[in-house]
């Protein structure tokens, strides 16, 4: 019965070939972009899982109340937090600790090459135990037995050191020399661990004022996990961390929270972060997104098979009459679904070969599509079952229940909530298709609002290079480190090349250091402690970064005179300076001065945040390099940074980066996103033309005769265009109307994850509902153009 069954249903799928072509090429696109899309989320939602015990696993996250209403959220703790909590708290029953080396890279040797590791940490004794790594060779139980001793991913050790075994190799960092004890597997793509060079903390520490400094409970830098005991509760662990941090710190406004393993990657809110976040919403959006394009494919196959039912009758009828029961019929119809799902998975798999690179590269991840996998193979079944599901239950039902006497006496076969059926599919299908194209358009001009609109300053042709705050001695050399810095200004004003030079403290684009304390100002409530951002620049940098001032002056070089602060027009407000605000006193730490200007608000930070407070002051101790590029110079220039940077800080590799990058870099993500939901929109729009055309094609097809007589009888092309049209195009204009609010709704919720976002005009919805027209009509014309051309004589002879 089954061999008879595919038969049958194998020589169906070849006599239709048309309706077969659009069903397997709108099914495979659909399944792709699905399949693509549940990778991601997949990988996303099963980030750090696969860690043994990953349910027991937490990280301590600490709140700190620095005023009223403003609260900040660290992912670090003190070094000293892990062993007292596991010595005092009975339910920890392990520990593990990270400092990440990416704001103080490593600097590696490599046979007098000097390169910058972003991707070393300094990890303690309990890490391999804690968490899981694939050893590839050596010995993870030798990394604990020296402070020299260091692990490598497999990536790493072939860019230091070939296809040689890196075990047992000296590697240069400094003036330490460090030798491989084991080179493990790298990083998943869903792990928050993309550390590729581990070093024991005691390495870290050997440094006697640095274990000083980092016994204190107030210096909060290391990333540190728990373990819990099988039968520990959370909520009673987080309380006695609590009370154990603010006994041994002596502050009753902080707070010890315990972030679960497994939901680290979806933390919002950090100050700032060593591992990578995504929003949890995202995840739900393109898991909706994956599903609605499968559905959509779907609806082609259903919508093409119940328009040709009638064109089936006569067989479902005839054997019927021959002893076929309901179920025999159902079950064939089923069985032509699952092979049409079964031929699209072959064109699947060869779209996912050539798609993924690109996806890879949008994504910024590394998906491999391996025969093997079995997360593929249940992604593939996932689909089929869904394809053969939405595709076979109800065209099998409705062909399966035609009655062979009414076939065969001529009496209408499609009720009319068949027709219904099916214009309602096509409305959900061209709905989806148009709340992509407003959801599209929204994206897009929010990211272009972002990178075109005024931030405040000029990032254009500006190239940032650091210098390694213990290049000139470090703090204890003030004036050496003065000294040195104006030296190498002065090289490079000395280059044609180089426009402008300027030094500050910090960087520009995205500046996430906050202090509270420490300021003062007249009038100021007792309990006020509010967040400011505090930013040391030379007197060069307004010139070159085209800083606005709002009233007063900037400050000067001259450090012997009144100190000077300027702040910007949100601090004179929030702070709620007095006015005139110039002339008034400001502190800063232990420097008393005058606020001697107010600058016009600029973005120092992402445009998801509002403009907060920022001070700005003369301080020495500047390490960011500034470099203004002349128009057209880039090559010439940054050849000559590179010589004075080797002339003068050779023990240190030669790093840069243009402002403009930086910027784009902060938005990435969202670049990822529009990116994303640009191409699946044109899947959606491609998926739901080609349901269209073959519609249109079928629809052409049954009016043969009608279109013959009209034509006989003086109409026009434009006539019969509107004729095989009209239909459509109302359906299309219902969808629109369905779309606009859906979409309105759902945009305006992304928009609010912006604190300066664009405005969702009329002109939007506009633009996409004629996109939307247009892509119907032209291709409902390909197929109406075509019957209308077509001679009449032989059509209706043919009838």
């Amino acid at each position: 019965m089954i061999k008879t069954d595919i038969k049958t249903s194998l020589r169906t799928i070849l006599k239709q070939k048309k309706t077969t072509i659009i069903n397997i090429v709108g099914l495979s696109i659909g399944m792709t972009a699905a399949i693509l899309i549940l990778f991601w989320v997949q990988n996303e939602k099963s980030y750090d899982r696969y860690h043994a015990d990953a349910d027991r696993i937490y990280r301590i996250t600490n709140h700190l109340t620095v005023s009223s209403g403003d609260t900040w959220v660290w992912e670090n703790s003190p070094l000293i937090y892990a062993d007292a909590a596991k010595r005092e708290i009975p339910e920890i029953e392990n520990t593990a600790r990270l400092y990440s080396a990416a704001w103080n890279p490593l600097i590696i040797n490599r046979n007098g090459t000097l390169m910058k590791e972003h991707g070393g940490a300094y990890v303690d004794s309990n890490w391999f135990s804690m968490f899981s790594y694939k050893v590839l060779s050596g010995s993870l139980a030798s990394f604990n037995r020296h402070p020299n001793n260091i692990i490598l991913t497999e990536s790493r050790a072939k860019k230091l050191f070939g296809n040689s075994d890196a075990v047992g190799k000296s590697l240069l960092s400094d003036t330490m020399s460090y030798t491989v004890q084991a080179v493990v597997a790298d990083n998943p793509t869903n792990s928050s661990f993309q550390f590729d060079i581990f070093i024991p903390i005691e390495a870290r520490l050997a440094d006697k004022d640095t274990r000083n400094d980092e016994n204190d409970w107030g210096n909060f830098n290391y990333l540190t996990f728990v373990k819990l005991r099988p039968t520990a509760k959370s909520k009673q662990t987080e309380a006695k961390l609590t009370a154990l941090i603010r006994k041994s710190k002596l502050e009753s406004d902080i707070k010890s929270s315990l972030t679960a393993l497994p939901d680290m990657h979806f933390e919002t809110g950090l100050q700032s972060s060593a591992t990578r976040h995504i929003n949890e919403n995202t995840i739900h959006v393109f898991s909706l997104l994956g599903i609605l394009l499968l559905l959509m494919a779907c609806i082609n196959y259903v919508n093409l098979t119940t328009a040709r039912a009638s064109l089936r009758a006569k067989e479902v009828s005839i054997r019927k009459i021959v002893g076929a029961g309901r179920k025999e019929l159902f079950l064939q119809f089923i069985t032509e679904s699952f092979l049409m799902s079964l031929l699209s998975v072959v064109l699947t798999l060869v779209l996912l070969r050539l798609s993924l690179p690109m996806f890879n590269k949008i994504t910024d991840n590394h998906f491999i599509l391996a025969l093997n996998d079995i997360l593929l193979w249940k992604l593939i079944g996932l689909a089929i079952l869904a394809t053969t599901v939405l595709n076979g239950i109800y065209p099998a039902l409705l062909l399966s229940s035609f009655n062979p006497l009414h076939v065969f006496r001529g009496i209408g076969l499609l009720r009319i909530r068949d027709a219904y059926f099916r214009k309602t599919l096509v409305v959900v299908q061209f709905s989806i298709a148009v709340g992509l194209i407003i959801g599209t358009i929204v994206i897009f001009n929010q990211m272009q609002y972002i990178q075109r609109s005024n931030s405040g300053y000029n990032k254009s042709q500006i190239v940032n290079v650091i210098v390694p705050w213990k290049a000139f001695g470090g703090y204890e050399a003030a004036e050496k480190q003065k000294s040195g810095m104006n030296s190498i200004v002065q090289q490079l004003k000395a280059e044609s090349s180089i426009a402008e030079v300027s030094v500050a403290q910090d960087n520009m684009v995205n500046n996430l250091s906050l202090s509270s304390g420490g300021f003062d100002w007249d009038g100021r409530p007792e309990d006020f402690k509010p967040s400011i951002t505090r930013f040391s620049a030379d007197t060069n940098f307004r010139k070159m970064f085209n800083i606005q001032l709002a009233e007063g002056e900037w400050y000067t070089e001259d450090l012997s005179s009144v100190k000077k602060f300027l702040l910007n027009e949100t601090a004179v407000k929030e702070l709620n300076i007095r006015k005139p605000a110039l002339g008034q006193r400001f502190v800063v730490g232990k420097d008393t001065g005058i606020i001697s200007g107010v600058i016009k608000d600029f973005h120092f930070k992402s445009m998801h945040d509002k403009i907060s407070p920022l001070v700005m002051y003369n301080d020495p101790w500047r390490f960011q390099l500034f470099i203004q590029v002349q128009p057209g110079q880039n090559a010439k220039a940054l050849a000559a940074i590179e010589k004075i940077w080797k002339a003068n800080l050779s023990k240190f590799p030669f790093e840069y980066w243009f402002l403009d990058e930086m910027f784009n870099s902060v938005y990435a993500t969202d670049n990822r996103i529009s990116t994303l939901v640009l191409i699946f929109c044109g899947i959606a729009l491609f998926i739901s033309a080609l349901g269209l055309f073959g519609l249109t094609a079928f629809t052409a097809e049954r009016k043969t005769r009608e279109i013959g007589i009209r034509k006989v009888l003086g109409a026009s092309v434009f006539n019969i265009v509107t004729l095989l049209s009209r239909e459509f195009i109302l359906l299309v204009t219902l969808s629109i109307l369905i779309a606009i609010p859906l979409a309105l709704m759902m945009m305006n919720s992304w928009l609010n994850n912006f604190a300066y976002r664009i405005n969702i005009g009329i002109w939007i919805f506009a633009l996409a509902a004629a996109l939307a027209l247009l892509i119907a009509l032209a291709t409902i014309s390909l197929q109406a153009v075509k019957a209308a051309l077509a001679n009449p004589v032989k059509n209706l002879r043919t009838e």
